[in-house]
């Protein structure tokens, strides 16, 4: 099962973290929550990934990368993207942003195997609800990645560069 079974959730928006508590509950995620000030104290048991959504998601994205090696997700504007990305190995997210697309590059994040390269994860098409929902989380996170689907004998690719598919071929 690629879904994170529990996580940590580190939001200052009231309304965000309760939607994002809600959903990923009710898909049997367990949710903990903090505020930036109580990070030193949760890192000593983060779960399987840690939820960033802070304006000074920099910061905090380094003290988690110093005390754990766990994935993190951050959620944020624009301008945030190449401080958080520059911390460590962390995938970005957009706001505003489906719940859904969160869902999925959790799942992403947390298929990872270990030693393998951060850009390449294995997983059937059902562990990520469809094609359309790995889709559209692919281009909210402006990722740039080849996306290969394959059935029996028959092969398709996706190819996209900052979150555009650039060319679709089966």
């Amino acid at each position: 099962m690629l879904d994170p079974t529990r996580l940590l959730l580190i939001e200052d928006d009231p309304k965000g973290k309760k939607a994002l508590a809600f959903a990923l509950g009710r898909h049997g995620i367990d949710v903990e929550h903090a505020t930036h000030l109580d990070v030193p104290s949760c890192l000593a048991n983060p779960g399987d990934l840690v939820i960033v959504g802070l304006n000074g998601s920099a910061t905090v994205v380094k003290k988690i990368r110093e005390g754990t090696g766990i994935p993190v997700l951050v959620l944020g504007e624009g301008k945030l993207r190449k401080d958080a990305l520059a911390e460590g190995e962390t995938q970005f997210v957009y706001r505003p942003m489906f719940v859904q697309d969160v869902l999925t590059l959790a799942r992403l994040l947390c298929s990872r195997e270990k030693g393998v390269s951060p850009q390449s994860h294995k997983g059937q098409l059902s562990d990520f609800v469809s094609v359309f929902y790995l889709v559209r989380a692919v281009a909210a996170a402006k990722l740039t990645a080849v996306l290969t689907l394959s059935r029996e004998s028959r092969r398709g690719e996706l190819r996209f560069f900052d979150g555009a598919v650039t060319s679709a071929q089966v």
